[in-house]
């Protein structure tokens, strides 16, 4: 882009910033509309509704109000940020707010919470101002590691969609050379295909640490990372198609879980989807003739896979108070490894003895429940069969 061009088109930007032509303020309406529509398909391939849009261009009026009043005031303006801040609170009453932003913006941010704290806004105060039983820091910034290799600004942009499209058309490859494919009946196959490399992908995203930089060259063979980036390092490994074992692994306990039902070892009157099941196992358990056998409460393979589940209430908490999805990734991907392990080793339908049965039911269908959780958590939707 030469120099002209770039001055005109600057020229063009601030004329719609400010009062701008009629023109180009509806053209710039236009496509923000037709951006906005694209976002939203895409998002809604991520399982992610967002219940408000709002850009920086809807706070410069009121941006120039505040800085008005900081100047007089003796303060500093940090940009729009801080008109949009008291706004939102205006609006939604909210108890704390987040910007979960890449972390080069650290610094904005960090004038930006002292600025509404001196301004007296008691939701941006700093963690150690809080009452020490709050469970997470009311830090204004959540920063994560920058991903490598998609600048914009250096002609390195990707679009989701197109990553998101190529790992629909890689799982669709896998599901067709599976003779064990099957769906449910109100899912097609390319839904379940979309939402398993949409799974894969958030995965790959949340399974590092928040802060850590994300090096993606390539996902599900798709390359994203220029070989000429600088930036860019080797990603050897193959985790990401980590995420189409935890939804495998959802399937198949749902599937144990119908064939039960057929079989006659659990009963419900209930949808699939419903506590029916858990229901009927609790009160079959409660009412056994004679106690458990020891031989399925003692197996290692049984305890381990409780001792896991038990540990949830401690993994979520950490979760949550530290900000980290990495913590629930791979907590599901140590459920989904000693799953695998008690499938293999604690068969539920040929054991001969009723409270063995059902023990392990109960034990299949609470790590079920679960992963079903930590997937949710994720905003991935569990697949129910595949």
């Amino acid at each position: 882009m030469n120099s002209e061009a770039a001055q005109l088109g600057s020229e063009q930007l601030n004329g719609v910033d400010s009062e701008g032509t009629a023109f180009n303020r509806d053209l710039w309406s236009r496509f923000r509309l037709l951006t906005m529509e694209h976002l939203k398909q895409t998002y809604k391939r991520m399982n992610v509704e967002f219940s408000a849009y709002e850009y920086e261009s809807d706070y410069v009026d009121s941006a120039l109000r505040i800085a008005q009043g900081l100047v007089d005031s003796g303060l500093a303006i940090v940009d729009r940020d801080l008109a949009a801040a008291i706004s939102r609170h205006e609006r939604y009453q909210f108890d704390r707010i987040h910007y979960v932003v890449e972390d080069g913006q650290r610094l904005h941010f960090k004038q930006l919470q002292h600025i509404l704290s001196r301004m007296g806004y008691s939701w941006a105060q700093k963690s150690s101002d809080l009452d020490e039983h709050d469970w997470a820091p009311a830090d204004l910034h959540i920063p994560f590691g920058r991903i490598q290799g998609v600048s914009t600004r250096r002609g390195e942009g990707l679009f989701l969609s197109d990553i998101l499209n190529n790992a629909r058309q890689t799982v669709l490859k896998r599901m067709d050379y599976s003779p064990t494919t099957r769906i449910s009946k109100t899912d097609s196959i390319d839904g379940v295909a979309d939402q398993l490399g949409t799974t894969c992908l958030v995965i790959e995203m949340l399974r590092k640490s928040r802060q850590k930089p994300i090096y993606l060259e390539s996902f599900l063979g798709y390359s994203v990372v220029s070989d000429t980036n600088a930036d860019s390092t080797p990603n050897n490994d193959n985790s990401d198609l980590s995420g189409l074992g935890l939804q495998y692994c959802h399937a198949r306990l749902c599937s144990l879980e119908e064939r039960a039902l057929k079989a006659g070892l659990v009963h419900s009157s209930r949808s699939l989807t419903s506590s029916g099941t858990e229901s009927d196992l609790l009160h079959r358990l409660n009412n056994l003739p004679e106690p458990p056998n020891e031989t399925t409460l003692n197996d290692p393979l049984f305890v381990l896979l409780l001792n896991h589940l038990s540990n949830f209430p401690d993994e979520f908490h950490s979760a949550y108070s530290n900000y980290e999805a990495s913590v629930i990734v791979s907590y599901a991907n140590r459920l989904t490894s000693h799953i695998n392990a008690a499938w293999k080793g604690l068969p539920v339908l040929i054991c001969t003895r009723e409270s063995d049965r059902l023990l392990r039911m109960a034990i299949f269908i609470a790590a079920r429940n679960i992963l079903a959780t930590c997937l949710r958590l994720l905003g991935i939707r569990p697949l129910r069969a595949i």
